[in-house]
């Protein structure tokens, strides 16, 4: 679960679940799945104590250094009970605690800004074993050189907030709030809502920066039925022709994102079959077409290069990653 590809595109990190027993880090080197039909070996990293629970309803729960060496990974840990967040080195070393969680089920969601001075994080507001549902809250934290963490932030207006994205240097924090798409600048007292949806939710959330101050957001929400349409523009956006279906016949279209180099455009979606399915079209409109069957609710991951996609899929039982 939680495919996550290093920054310089060559590498994918993923946990392998083994209920009951400890998960294992693995690490897939690209080129090697280039060169074959058959499945690469994997290396293992770790093996990890992970509560079961963080595996099953907590994602993502991996995110690269932005120098490569390293993951940071949500695990067990001995001194407070919860779930903190460790740095796991990808040469073998013991794993170093970056963060400890304050409370609930423990921290998820990390996420690095590009230049690897700032780090955000998911975790919860009240302690374990009392309240009955858990709130999550963001918070923000300054990197290092060495690596470690400095004093923790929290997000003002973040409650309930998932999804975060920081820009490339840092300043500014996209997430998601239930029908809300919420901006922050780092040192601003509150954030602002940057869209609002009416009568609906977000299901997902996919941020990329195409500049330091710009994000390009691409989302779905929980209508029952939606058919996604392309809007021709003319005359220098004076006027717009009808919208035309861009597809059709899908039920709860979601996990989207467009390609780092904003060429691309991909989702999931039900077919007529309520059979989960990978789409792709250009970003700037065009015929669609259907990459692969996958497990449902599977995360879609691009590289940074914008040459592969990560997905699972079940062929024909258990899930398998692919590229």
């Amino acid at each position: 679960i939680s495919p996550a590809w290093s920054p310089d595109g060559k590498q994918l990190a993923f946990l392998r679940v083994n209920p009951g027993v400890t998960n294992e880090v693995m690490v897939l080197t690209v080129a090697d799945a280039e060169r074959g039909d058959g499945a690469p070996p994997a290396t293992r990293v770790r093996e990890l104590r992970q509560p079961e629970w963080l595996t099953r309803s907590a994602r993502p729960v991996l995110a690269w250094t932005p120098d490569g060496r390293a993951l940071a990974v949500p695990l067990a840990d001995p001194d407070t009970g919860l779930a903190s967040l460790f740095r796991v080195d990808l040469d073998g070393s013991a794993p170093r605690r970056l963060v400890a969680s304050r409370a609930g089920q423990g921290i998820t969601a990390p996420a690095f800004s590009r230049d690897g001075r700032w780090l955000v994080f998911s975790d919860p507001d009240g302690p374990a074993g009392i309240q009955t549902v858990v709130v999550r809250q963001l918070y923000i934290a300054a990197v290092a050189a060495d690596g470690s963490i400095g004093p923790q932030q929290h997000v003002p207006g973040s409650r309930g907030g998932s999804s975060p994205s920081l820009s490339p240097d840092g300043r500014r924090l996209v997430w998601m709030a239930t029908n809300q798409i919420m901006e922050w600048s780092r040192g601003s007292p509150e954030p602002h809502s940057a869209y609002r949806l009416t009568n609906d939710e977000f299901q997902s959330l996919t941020v990329t920066w195409p500049s330091e101050t710009l994000p390009r957001v691409a989302f779905s929400n929980l209508g029952v039925r939606i058919e996604l349409r392309q809007l021709p523009i003319e005359d220098d956006g004076r006027r717009a022709r009808a919208a035309t279906a861009l597809l059709s016949d899908v039920v709860r279209p979601g996990n989207p994102g467009f390609s780092p180099d904003g060429r691309w455009f991909t989702w999931a979606a039900f077919n007529a079959n309520l059979a989960p399915e990978i789409w792709m079209a250009p970003a700037s409109g065009g015929d669609p077409r259907r990459i692969a069957s996958i497990a449902s609710g599977a995360p879609i991951t691009w590289s940074r290069d914008s040459r592969h996609l990560t997905f699972h899929a079940r062929p024909p039982a258990f899930a398998q990653a692919f590229i």
